[in-house]
């Protein structure tokens, strides 16, 4: 009986740590640091801005794609550029930020009815 409770007892182990592996390993919210992970931190996640439909594309490649995009039109909106991106609106938001803070774009109007077009 102590051979089966001691064999039963490493197989519980062994499935257990199985499983808490898979667990720490399907976290996408959770960065491995050497064997540890850090829960709740979410860099691995902002390293990828932008939607799960975003493609993996990077930010500077947005950032291109914005360029050429408004190379072609001459004044666009948050929603129209977030219907080119495939991305929310939100986050086309801070693309466009990040632009007119570079100098690149100029942004016209106020919330709403913001506008952007090339500097020139």
């Amino acid at each position: 009986m102590a051979t089966f409770n001691r064999l039963f007892s490493n197989i519980c182990v062994a499935i257990f740590t199985q499983l808490s592996n898979l667990v720490y390993a399907n976290k996408s919210h959770r960065r491995q640091i050497g064997d540890k992970y850090q829960v709740g931190d979410k860099s691995a996640i902002n390293d990828q801005i932008g939607d799960k439909s975003a493609e993996n594309t990077t930010v500077e490649q947005k950032l291109d794609i914005i360029i050429e995009y408004m190379q072609t039109h001459s004044i666009v909106t948050v929603t129209e550029m977030a219907d080119v991106l495939s991305i929310k609106t939100s986050r086309t938001r801070d693309y466009l930020r990040m632009l007119v803070e570079r100098g690149i774009l100029i942004a016209n109007g106020a919330n709403k009815n913001r506008t952007y077009k090339l500097r020139k």
